[in-house]
């Protein structure tokens, strides 16, 4: 993964002057203070102007989102990949932890979804982690459902702020496969509830 110093350069790189700058110089003395008063002002505006466009991600060097990610909100680094996604980073680590994108429809056209967007629907999940512990992540909350998950499979309903989701999980030895409805499914009876 490239530098903040050598994207900016690469960003950068490619800027040329549309019109070469031509510098007079005027025997008046008046006319002289007010041409280097006025050069060393365009000097400022350039220099002050890249800084506000690497400021602003103008050359889509990044992008920094508060997102929650287990159960923590959190800074991430998304990186567009190009194409209809992102590569997510957490900070200080060089390979992205997740990716994902997608489209919205605003009047019948595609438009990418922006990051946060793509966070946000990522805000619910189930992670297993190395010592085998099942977590469920549903924003600001993150629960150890370890102890539910019988022959692989668990029937959970998770209530935050409110609001019932009704996940249903399955665990082997290499995935996780999980769906989440916020309506009452029909079996809703093999569902236990955990917080």
């Amino acid at each position: 993964m490239k530098t903040n110093k050598q994207k900016y350069k690469d960003t950068f790189a490619s800027l040329t002057c549309i019109e070469p700058i031509k510098v007079e110089e005027k025997t008046m003395k008046k006319q002289h203070k007010i041409s280097l008063a006025f050069a060393m002002s365009a000097l400022v505006l350039v220099l002050s102007g890249g800084t506000i466009c690497y400021a602003n991600d103008v050359g889509g060097i990044r992008t920094i989102v508060t997102s929650w990610f287990e159960g923590k909100q959190t800074q991430i680094e998304a990186v567009d990949d190009g194409d209809l996604g992102y590569n997510f980073y957490k900070e200080n680590e060089d390979e992205p932890f997740m990716g994902g994108g997608g489209v919205a429809f605003e009047n019948g056209k595609e438009v990418k979804l922006s990051a946060e967007d793509v966070l946000e629907a990522n805000a619910r999940y189930v992670d297993k982690k190395e010592d085998g512990t099942i977590m469920v992540y549903d924003h600001d909350l993150a629960l150890d459902i370890t102890d539910y998950i019988k022959d692989g499979q668990a029937k959970l309903i998770v209530s935050r702020e409110g609001e019932d989701i009704y996940w249903n999980i399955e665990v082997d030895d290499n995935s996780v496969s999980v769906e989440t409805n916020p309506n009452k499914p029909l079996d809703a009876d093999q569902y236990v509830r955990v917080q």
